[in-house]
């Protein structure tokens, strides 16, 4: 399955084989630190990760 990861500094990682690998998947969040981390299922997948005071990240695939 699918597992998703946010770290307060250390980005949003998602795993698509249960954990086996992980892939970084916040180009340009480099340095930002998270607050919460939502994953929407769907048509689409949409995961929305919001940092302390630089706003939402939004991320589809």
């Amino acid at each position: 399955g699918h597992l998703w990861l946010a770290g307060r500094s250390a980005g949003v990682y998602r795993s698509t084989d249960s954990g086996a690998s992980w892939s970084r998947i916040d180009t340009g969040l480099e340095g930002l630190e998270l607050k919460t981390l939502i994953v929407v299922y769907g048509d689409k997948t949409i995961a929305l990760a919001g940092t302390i005071g630089k706003g939402i990240y939004r991320y589809e695939e």
